[in-house]
């Protein structure tokens, strides 16, 4: 829990928008529109950490289509913190 309240902080940190605040576990919803509002920036960066072996989230838009840009985090003890601060970096 602990390392899922920190990427959620950090992301946040970042720029990206968490829209629900209801208690969490380990998975969280982040928002990655852009000022474009379609979200390429982080699309074209997801795709450059998915070559390095990184997932940062589940696209949710095939399971909930009003969640355009939305996108599922999950962290569980295999991520380090090294791992979540990379992932931001990329994705900032």
């Amino acid at each position: 829990h602990d390392k899922a309240v920190y990427l959620k902080k950090e992301l946040e940190s970042a720029g990206f928008s968490v829209p629900f605040t209801t208690p969490f576990f380990n998975e969280f919803v982040v928002d990655t529109s852009d000022g474009a509002g379609d979200g390429s920036k982080f699309k074209a960066k997801r795709e450059a950490l998915k070559k390095k072996g990184i997932v940062a989230g589940l696209n949710i838009e095939k399971y909930y289509p009003e969640l355009k840009n939305h996108y599922l985090f999950c962290v569980t003890e295999v991520f380090s913190k090294s791992d979540m601060d990379t992932v931001v970096r990329e994705v900032k």
